[in-house]
């Protein structure tokens, strides 16, 4: 089998960069809160909204947000430093919160895992069942990888969805493990 060749993946990066970095309205690629009482709970789905505006923020990215009393503690794996500290400067910003705990973890760049970013990526969204998840405005499942170790996160519609994705990614090269943390969301 032929390997696509660095122009090739130049041009799908550029194809794919607006459809990876631009939030759709209401659609929840950060994951859900664990809110706690206090003011916070009310802060949390504006977090949200906020973090999925954020110019690096992308389908290579996972954001968790768990909210107690009045802080917020922001956990994940980011592929950009900027992510991060955006991340806590928005999170900081929000009424009601008095503490952000910044606990975003930023992949160092690896030429090896960003092929297997975008061969996990092809291998998911183009595969023809799949493929319907790649028309929204940010594809729902993402896509994190780390040493060679891929997390799937994110939503799908079926159960049967969840696992195809998972299949594909443990046969797409190099990879060494994947975690398929998918949720199922009719």
């Amino acid at each position: 089998m032929r390997r696509p060749a660095i122009r090739e993946w130049a041009i799908r990066i550029l194809l794919l960069a607006p459809a990876l970095l631009t939030p759709a309205k209401g659609q929840a690629l950060v994951e859900p809160a664990q809110a706690t009482g206090g003011c916070c709970r009310g802060a949390v789905s504006q977090l949200r909204q906020a973090l999925l505006g954020l110019p690096d923020y992308g389908v290579f990215d996972a954001v968790q947000l768990e909210a107690s009393g009045n802080s917020i503690t922001l956990l994940g794996e980011v592929t950009c430093r900027n992510l991060k500290e955006d991340a806590a400067a928005v999170a900081g910003t929000n009424p009601g919160v008095r503490r952000v705990v910044n606990r975003i973890a930023v992949i160092a760049p690896d030429p090896g895992d960003d092929r297997i970013r975008l061969a996990t990526f092809d291998a998911i969204y183009g595969y023809s069942r799949l493929n319907w998840y790649a028309h929204r405005p940010i594809p729902p499942i993402r896509i994190v990888v780390n040493h060679g170790a891929v997390t799937l996160m994110g939503t799908v519609g079926s159960e049967s969805d969840k696992n195809l994705a998972g299949t594909l990614a443990r046969h797409v090269a190099d990879v060494s493990s994947v975690v398929n943390q998918l949720r199922v969301e009719p």
